[in-house]
């Protein structure tokens, strides 16, 4: 027995409505939302919230790889102590001032910048990024990744006077599993 479906064929549709309906009355129109899957192979991208309403969701992108459950809603930044360069998995990292071990590493996956999109949350160019599923010691799983790749993305103008400025690869957690 699964869970029930709403959509517009099920008979359940009325009732997800006036739910809905009921939510809005007493929240304010344009609170409840559901999220929206959006072609972009940039996580942060890659969904939207629209008005919830009684209609079936549209099919979610499946790339087939495995992805957090939790994103972080900003990644956050890690220290590495231990690492195999340039493309290895960090051996150790901290997190939210706990040192962790990594006993388990695959990755890495990498994911290049959207050229064809501007980018309007940063003025730094958007670098390409290698994601790592890790767990630790306790196993605990997390989602890292490391912007910038060593010796082809260690340099940048800046803007307004053309200097070159080195910017070394950071990482960054972005999610956790459960």
């Amino acid at each position: 027995m699964g869970a029930p479906a709403f959509g517009p064929e099920s008979e359940d549709a009325e009732a997800l409505a006036a739910l809905i309906d009921r939510l809005q009355a007493k929240l304010g129109e344009g609170v409840v939302l559901r999220p929206l899957a959006v072609e972009s192979w940039i996580p942060e991208r890659s969904e939207t919230w629209t008005p919830a309403g009684p209609e079936a969701a549209p099919a979610a992108f499946d790339l087939g790889r495995d992805r957090p459950v939790l994103l972080l809603e900003r990644p956050e930044p890690v220290g590495i102590s231990a690492a195999e360069l340039p493309d290895g998995a960090p051996r150790q990292f901290t997190w939210r001032r706990v040192q962790r071990r990594v006993v388990k590493a695959e990755g890495p996956e990498r994911l290049s910048p959207e050229w064809w999109r501007p980018n309007t949350a940063s003025p730094k160019p958007v670098r390409t990024r290698d994601y790592y599923r890790l767990e630790d010691e306790e196993g605990r799983r997390y989602w890292l990744f490391r912007e910038g790749l060593y010796a082809r993305e260690d340099l940048e103008t800046e803007p307004g006077t053309g200097k070159e400025l080195e910017r070394h690869p950071t990482w960054w957690m972005h999610g956790v599993f459960p």
